[in-house]
């Protein structure tokens, strides 16, 4: 009877670390493959490259703002910062609306885009978001306010 204790004793214990193993090996995988990118709390940075304003930008259906000015040659980008979005590296889409007189045929059309953001900088808190008059989108992480021009590189 003593041995059966010390089995049933001994299943106990193994039990557990089978289980432990099993999820430190799922944790590492996770890791290694980039799933499960864990969302961030970032200030959104809107720049708009549009030479007419937009009434409201959304980034994965959070509303980051609205009332963007339209870019001018003199190097106005129309931005303005919002805080405190949740923000993830994968496909990330961003709508926008476009202002302007109420005699304009485009005044309220809405745009969108999608993009991959590949990754958070390490101690990023910005996210920069790009609106380009062909309609398309750039993203760009950044430790402060990213800068207005993005690298040619990354369009």
């Amino acid at each position: 009877m003593h041995n059966a204790f010390r089995r049933l004793a001994t299943a106990r214990q193994t039990t557990p670390t089978r289980w432990r193993s099993l999820l430190l090996a799922l944790s590492a995988a996770s890791l290694v493959t980039g799933c499960g990118a864990q969302a961030m709390e970032m200030n959104v940075v809107v720049f708009n490259y549009w030479p007419r304003a937009l009434a409201d930008v959304y980034v994965n259906g959070q509303w980051v703002g609205g009332g963007y000015g339209g870019y001018t040659e003199a190097g106005g980008t129309g931005s303005k910062v919002s805080c405190c979005y949740k923000i993830a590296p994968g496909k990330v889409e961003v709508k926008w609306m476009l202002d302007g007189p109420s005699a304009d045929p485009l005044t309220g059309k809405t745009m969108s885009s999608s993009t991959e953001l590949v990754s958070i900088k390490p101690k990023a808190d910005y996210l920069g978001v790009y609106l380009y008059p062909d309609g398309t989108v750039a993203l760009d992480t950044a430790r402060g306010i990213p800068d207005d021009k993005l690298p040619e590189a990354r369009r």
